[in-house]
């Protein structure tokens, strides 16, 4: 066994050990902010259930139903009531995102 053999299978060994390492280190940096990012939003998610439902919202379920009894053979091919939920769901994520600084301008 010569010493150029001995040299390149401790380079091999060498760059073998420290590829491992540095994948676990990725691996690991990975995992953080996958946790961190789910801590944030589930406390985002926490803070969002926590607030009250304006009463305006409680009491237009009720006349939803009734105007889906009587207009809704007109209205559902057109999908309108989940349209009308994601336009005011994306109201209400507009005026979230407007009150975060240096993201709602």
């Amino acid at each position: 066994m010569g010493i150029g053999q001995a040299f390149s299978e401790f380079a091999e060994w060498f760059y073998n050990t420290v590829n491992s390492w540095l994948e676990w280190v990725r691996g690991l940096f990975e995992y953080l902010a996958a946790w961190v990012l789910e801590q944030l939003l589930s406390g985002v998610a926490a803070i969002i259930e926590a607030m009250p439902v304006p009463g305006a919202f409680a009491e237009a379920a009720p006349a939803w139903g009734s105007v889906m009894g009587a207009a809704g053979f007109f209205l559902e091919p057109w999908q309108v009531g989940p349209g009308l939920t994601m336009f005011f769901s994306a109201l209400g994520l507009r005026f979230l995102l407007r009150r975060i600084p240096f993201v709602g301008g």
